[in-house]
C-alpha cells in the first residue's frame, strides 16, 4: 500500500500535467482565432473601396474614407497619441496611436494643423503619410502554423496525461 503522501504527488502530478495540456490547446486555439481575425481584417482594408462621405467609414469595414484631419491635441511618453478632428465629422474626436519608430513628422503634430487622413471601420489607420497602430497592415499575422503545433502538443500532454489522472484517481 503506498503512503497517503504518494497519493497526494500522484494527484498533484496529474492534474500539472493535464492543466499543460489544456493551457497549450488553448493558447493554439486562440493563436489559430488570431490568424483568421487577423487575415480577415488585413483582406477587408486592402479590398475597401473608396467612402462618399466620412460617417460612412464610422461603421463599415467596406470602404475608407480620405479627408483632411486637424490636431485637437497629442501626449503621449511610451507611443505617440494624437487627438483628431475630421472636417465633414466635427462633433467626433478619433485618438490615434503611434508607435516610436513610426511617427509623423512633428511639424504636422502642431494643434490645429491639418494633414491627409484615413479613416476605416471608425479608426484612422493612417494620418500624415504615417500608418497609425490601428492598420491592419501591422496586425500580426502568419500565427496559424504556430498555433496548430501547439494545439498538436496540447492535446499530445492531454492524452499523456490519461494514465497520471488514472492511477491518481484509482487509489
Amino acid at each position: 500500500m503506498q503512503p497517503e503522501v504518494a497519493q497526494w504527488r500522484y494527484k498533484l502530478q496529474a492534474a500539472l500535467v493535464l492543466a499543460v495540456g489544456i493551457l497549450g490547446l488553448g493558447a493554439g486555439a486562440l493563436l489559430v482565432y488570431f490568424d483568421f481575425r487577423n487575415s480577415g481584417q488585413l483582406r477587408d482594408y486592402r479590398s475597401a473601396g473608396a467612402c462618399q462621405a466620412a460617417s460612412d467609414a464610422l461603421t463599415t469595414d467596406t470602404c475608407k474614407y480620405s479627408g483632411s484631419a486637424t490636431v485637437a491635441g497629442t501626449s503621449g511618453q511610451a507611443a505617440l497619441s494624437v487627438d483628431l478632428k475630421f472636417d465633414s465629422l466635427p462633433d467626433h474626436t478619433f485618438q490615434v496611436s503611434f508607435p516610436t519608430d513610426r511617427e509623423p513628422d512633428s511639424s504636422s503634430l502642431n494643434t490645429g494643423a491639418s494633414a491627409p487622413a484615413v479613416l476605416w471601420n471608425g479608426e484612422v489607420t493612417e494620418f500624415a503619410g504615417v500608418s497609425s497602430a490601428e492598420n491592419p497592415n501591422y496586425l500580426p499575422q502568419n500565427l496559424a502554423l504556430a498555433g496548430w503545433i501547439i494545439v498538436v502538443f496540447g492535446l499530445g500532454v492531454g492524452a499523456l496525461s490519461a494514465p497520471l489522472v488514472r492511477r491518481a484517481w484509482s487509489v
